[in-house]
């Protein structure tokens, strides 16, 4: 009777050791969406913003995203530059982020040599003022019309902005080109539609 208690026991705790381990494995994997919308222009006291705002307007053209972030400048290079906070918290940390995805799309009349192009970045946390504030992983860019992921892994050095920077704040900074006509052409717009970014062990 002892040996069959011994068995039972020994069973009843290799189940439960898998259990925990399933359960860790689970906790392991963290991801996290994020859209757009939360996004602000980098100079907020310029034309800029008003140029963004067409965007949040469902009834602004009948193919849209209206949480989506679009540059309705027109007539050249006048590109607007982005600044897209991320959530930094024990779910995940954005210095464990392995992999960030960047959606959007680029119109189909962006100037030649104009492209949307993201960063992933922090500012410095504890920063007094004086010198620099901020520091960023390596640019990713895509120029081809046509919807866009760019990507950042923690194995490129596009992601060592967030990886090498655990306790500073944590954003993906975005260039938005114009479109090449000052005309009302809604597909000509850039935009970002959001981020995705997630955490493998």
């Amino acid at each position: 009777m002892k040996h069959k208690s011994s068995v039972l026991a020994f069973a009843v705790s290799m189940i439960g050791a898998h259990a925990f381990m399933r359960t860790q494995t689970a906790e392991a994997f963290a991801s996290r969406r994020m859209s757009s919308a939360f996004c602000q222009p980098l100079d907020l006291w310029t034309t800029d913003a008003h140029h963004l705002t067409q965007n949040y307007l469902p009834s602004s053209f009948t193919s849209s995203q209206p949480g989506a972030v679009t540059n309705a400048h027109g007539g050249g290079s006048n590109h607007i530059y982005m600044v897209c906070p991320f959530v930094s918290d024990t779910h995940l940390p954005h210095a464990s982020v392995t992999t960030l995805n960047v959606h959007g799309v680029v119109g189909t009349d962006t100037p030649s040599g104009e492209f949307v192009s993201a960063s992933a970045c922090v500012d410095f946390y504890g920063w007094n003022g004086t010198g620099n504030g901020s520091v960023c992983g390596t640019t990713s860019s895509v120029s081809s019309p046509g919807a866009y992921v760019l990507t950042f892994t923690s194995s490129s050095t596009n992601l060592n902005g967030w990886t090498l920077h655990s306790a500073d704040w944590p954003y993906v900074f975005v260039r938005l080109p114009s479109q090449g006509s000052t005309s009302y052409a809604p597909n000509g717009y850039s935009t970002i539609s959001g981020y995705y970014a997630e955490s493998y062990p």
